[in-house]
């Protein structure tokens, strides 16, 4: 039985390694033919930085006395 429970998980997993070894090419074989490199940009989908729409101070600080103050320094 101790034998079993030793033996089982073994197995499966020797079987799990040999499965995923047979779908690689060889690395050691100049024949081989290797997957095609796929290039895709850092900079695929960047936005920009634009500045916002400046208003008013004045009424930029009233907007925030109005919500209690600055968050950081309540």
């Amino acid at each position: 039985m101790r034998f079993l429970l030793l033996a089982a998980p073994a197995l499966l997993l020797a079987g799990c390694s040999t499965a995923q070894g047979d779908a690689r090419p060889n690395a050691t074989d100049a024949a081989a033919k290797a997957p095609a490199v796929v290039f895709s940009s850092a900079f695929e989908g960047y936005k920009p930085f634009a500045d916002p729409e400046s208003q008013d101070w004045r009424k930029a600080n009233d907007e925030v006395g109005a919500a209690g103050g600055h968050g950081a320094h309540k």
